[in-house]
């Protein structure tokens, strides 16, 4: 352990700054609850990664980024669990058509995770839809398609509203529709491989590069995302769970009062609605619509009051 002297271990529900990060496909409805002006497309709530790092907010780690919190006390941040990641993406335009690779290939090609996650549609305008998947039943027939530009009548669209969860495994060929804001939990990666990016250029005027030799390396063309609707209406207790490899993601209900316990995992927690109030020994914290929080695995349990509609992720 190599905690700072002069701050105690971190615990409780880490309030956190994020990195925004705008992009040619963002909009503004995340960076106007930010108090900035947009587009925005991806804010990195939660995270240690090097490519968005997030920050302490207040208490005695204010200011410093989450990857030295972690650092500091590995045991009783992570617990020996799997470290959790979350964002928020608002798609002002489609996303690229992509594919996140799987753990073994990212270590071995990239250093970095594989990277699965998993979505919560906050909002998403009338007929917005994602892709989820392709119809080829082979990598040669999604191959040929790239090349010869048929890509997009392989494409498998749904419609997605408010309220819906939908479940990314690392392989999935996957794009997040014009019109959505999303939350996003998974796990502790940035690895993406583009097949195709509508013709889009970067901000020097250059196209946006693409990588279809290392997405065709880790594509499953039968993989299909899984879509739950948990609706808008606020309740009580959990509404949806998923399991995936590295974590496990809830929506989490909080109508007045629960106590909820991660149970000795790292989490992370994001407000996808309302505003409430998080408390543990030795602590509260205030949550509001559009902050999320990491909770250090020796936290313990956390009582929580609302109303609001919590997204988790706890380390598998």
């Amino acid at each position: 352990m190599t905690a700072d002297v002069n701050r105690p271990v971190p615990r409780g529900v880490l309030v956190q700054e994020p990195c925004l990060v705008r992009t040619v496909w963002g909009a503004a409805r995340v960076a106007a609850a930010r108090g900035i002006e947009g587009p925005v497309g991806t804010s990195w709530e939660v995270s240690r990664h090097p490519h968005g790092e997030s920050r302490v907010v207040v208490g005695p780690w204010a200011g410093v980024g989450l990857g030295a919190v972690v650092d500091a006390d590995p045991a009783g941040c992570l617990g020996g669990h799997a470290m959790v990641r979350g964002a928020f993406l608002d798609a002002a335009e489609a996303l690229s058509v992509q594919v996140h690779p799987q753990e073994d290939y990212a270590r071995t090609h990239e250093g970095d995770h594989g990277k699965t996650e998993t979505w919560y549609v906050v909002e998403a305008e009338p007929g917005a839809t994602i892709v989820a998947g392709t119809s080829a039943s082979s990598v040669e027939e999604l191959k040929a398609a790239v090349e010869d530009g048929s890509l997009d009548a392989l494409l498998v669209r749904v419609p997605v509203s408010a309220g819906d969860v939908v479940h990314v495994p690392a392989g999935t060929l996957h794009a997040l529709g014009a019109g959505v804001l999303a939350a996003e939990l998974g796990s502790d990666s940035d690895v993406t491989y583009r097949f195709f990016d509508y013709g889009r250029t970067d901000a020097s005027g250059a196209p946006r590069e693409l990588h279809v030799e290392q997405g065709l390396a880790v594509v499953d063309p039968t993989s299909r995302p899984q879509v739950v609707g948990c609706g808008t209406g606020l309740g009580s207790g959990m509404r949806a769970s998923v399991s995936a490899d590295g974590y496990e993601a809830l929506v989490l209900d909080v109508s007045r009062g629960l106590t909820w316990d991660p149970q000795g995992r790292p989490a992370a927690v994001m407000v996808v609605e309302g505003s409430g109030t998080a408390s543990w020994e030795g602590g509260t914290a205030e949550l509001a619509t559009f902050e999320s929080a990491f909770v250090p695995a020796a936290t313990g349990p956390v009582s929580l009051t609302g109303p609001m509609r919590l997204f988790c992720a706890v380390g598998a």
